[in-house]
């Protein structure tokens, strides 16, 4: 390979990256283990309650379905383990347990028609915005369906650290939201 091939190459390699390192951009890995709940005391009522938490979906349309989601502007791409659909599930399952409540995830049938079993479906999500539908099924029963939206300002960071942690106050917004929703509590206690 001639010199003047290889300058041109090694010029050409560094524009390319140079391209794909602009200020503001940010790789965030998100995991479900590293997850620590932060719920408020006031959800106590929920101790020793047990829960089923049985389909978790990613329906999103600004996501990967499986790893994936990003900032609205593109400069910030989350990669979520295990996947979008189990990080919530292993979220909401930390953060019942957490609480003290019994969660079941795999459940011997058949399954007492008095535990609560929670189904969620993931909606919208971005680095600023979480939107998810619920169902409560409880006595062969649907007797709760609600849209959540958990929404925080824009953080104006490309710091890792923070963007991560963003993620997991996010998590703790949407749990602890829907446990002190008076209507999911209702369908719950019931």
């Amino acid at each position: 390979m001639s010199r003047s091939l290889r300058i041109v190459l090694a010029a050409s390699l560094l524009l390319l990256a140079a391209a794909g390192c602009h200020r503001g951009s940010a790789y965030v890995y998100v995991d479900s283990q590293r997850y620590i709940p932060q719920m408020p005391v006031e959800l106590r009522a929920y101790q020793g309650q047990p829960i089923f938490l049985t389909t978790f979906v990613n329906l999103s349309p600004n996501t990967t379905r499986e790893y994936y989601y990003y900032s609205p502007d593109g400069s910030v791409t989350y990669e979520v383990a295990p996947t979008l659909a189990g990080f919530v599930r292993d979220s909401f399952a930390r953060a019942m347990a957490a609480l003290g409540m019994q969660v079941i995830l795999d459940p011997p049938p058949p399954l007492d028609p008095r535990v609560a079993e929670l189904q969620l479906a993931v909606t919208s999500w971005d680095d600023f915005a979480f939107h998810c539908q619920i169902v409560l099924n409880k006595y062969d029963a649907t007797l709760y369906q609600q849209e959540y939206r958990v929404e925080f300002p824009r953080l104006l960071t490309d710091n890792v650290q923070a963007l991560e942690d963003r993620v997991y106050r996010i998590a703790d917004a949407a749990i602890a939201g829907m446990l002190a929703d008076q209507g999911f509590q209702q369908a719950f206690f019931q």
